[in-house]
């Protein structure tokens, strides 16, 4: 026999930042919830109209309360010097950060990205992707879409591949943390047509 205890651990925090509404967002934030992540968000619907969960101030040092932050290109602009700079700080202090790309990325972001270590150039559409063999789906799952960007990094590491080889996400370390680009775009659908284990999976 091998004694055991057990313990109740402490929910991973995540911060949800994004600079407009999508499909993308609704799943997401409902499967982390589902997961027992203790999520909060905060959501630009219009100038100076947002959806917010959680008491949510960006103004203090809450970077170095969470253990995730998920944010887009959009709301990277809305971000004050002191704003970004707190998050770098607590980055290189072992926070997570993911960028999703959820459309065209303006100068001022790619240069900022950039310094990052996610120097980003437009590439040819690839159209969609298949994650069947990925996620041991059947040949019924729906493909799936992703931004015409490419990281252009030896530094980081592909996170995930598409049966075809296409990247769709990298990872690189930053200090004592850890910062991905997330490029797939409507992983959404995974849970729409009947496979929520396999979105959770990729999750």
């Amino acid at each position: 026999s091998v004694p055991l205890a057990t313990r109740p651990g402490a929910a991973i925090r995540v911060l949800l930042l994004a600079g407009a509404p999508d499909p993308e967002l609704k799943y997401l934030r409902r499967w982390a919830v589902d997961a027992g992540l203790h999520l909060e968000s905060h959501i630009t619907l219009s100038d100076g109209v947002s959806l917010t969960d959680g008491a949510l101030d960006l103004d203090t040092e809450i970077f170095d309360e969470l253990d995730l932050v998920i944010l887009d290109q959009r709301v990277w602009l809305t971000l004050d010097t002191e704003q970004k700079q707190h998050l770098r700080e607590a980055l290189d202090g072992g926070l997570g950060v993911l960028l999703r790309v959820t459309g065209d990325v303006p100068e001022t972001v790619l240069g900022e990205w950039a310094a990052l270590g996610f120097p980003l150039r437009p590439i040819e559409p690839v159209g969609v992707v298949s994650l069947n063999r990925l996620l041991g789906l059947d040949a019924n799952a729906p493909d799936l879409s992703v931004r015409a960007i490419d990281a252009q990094t030896n530094m980081a590491t592909e996170l995930w591949r598409a049966d075809d080889g296409t990247p769709l996400a990298w990872m690189r370390l930053h200090g004592q943390g850890r910062i991905a680009l997330w490029r797939l775009t409507d992983s959404y659908r995974l849970t729409l047509t009947g496979h929520p284990a396999a979105y959770g999976s990729l999750w």
